[in-house]
């Protein structure tokens, strides 16, 4: 398995391609969403979700690089020491607001470890309190982009820890 800091050099390599992938989601939706459910609403704008999406979706990609499969670990974690050290007390409520989930899930399991599932449970324990907030709907379609860029973020960290072991020479294939 790789550590905590091979997976966050590895998640800014890929970070370079968050632009391109935007724009081009926006433009795979637009040719496909919008014959579906075109619009959403918020009083007197409405935006096509095609763009809702496309921005959600590097949002939810950034917000991997802390909300990572590895808060399952009960211990506080490479990202966790890093929040601490980079945002101080934000980064101590983020680990404290954290650490039951790390308690309740096995680590590297089918609810922490799993392709799209385990993102839809974290997305869950994050912004829950989203529900209160209107217009719902607006809301919504962007988080949807969210968890399409978090479960990306998800799937390069999980794939790398199947893929790849690291040692002393770096990561290997296993």
């Amino acid at each position: 398995m790789p550590s905590g800091k091979t997976h966050t050099r590895i998640w800014k390599q890929v970070k370079k391609f968050l632009i391109p992938a935007s724009i081009l989601l926006f433009i795979f939706l637009e040719y496909t969403l919008v014959y579906v459910y075109p619009y959403s609403c918020a009083g007197r704008h409405c935006f096509t979700n095609s763009l809702l999406i496309a921005v959600g979706y590097p949002v939810g990609y950034l917000i991997g690089k802390i909300v990572t499969p590895d808060l399952d670990m009960p211990g506080i974690t490479e990202t966790e020491w890093a929040a601490m050290r980079e945002a101080k007390l934000l980064g101590v409520i983020f680990t404290m607001y954290w650490m039951p989930y790390g308690y309740f899930i096995p680590h590297r399991n089918f609810w922490s470890h799993s392709y799209f599932f385990s993102t839809a449970i974290r997305m869950i324990y994050l912004f829950w309190w989203i529900l209160f907030f209107r217009p719902i709907q607006l809301v919504l379609v962007i988080l949807l982009g969210v968890y399409f860029g978090l479960a990306s973020s998800d799937a390069l960290h999980i794939w790398f820890d199947r893929a790849y072991k690291e040692n002393k020479n770096g990561l290997q294939k296993r």
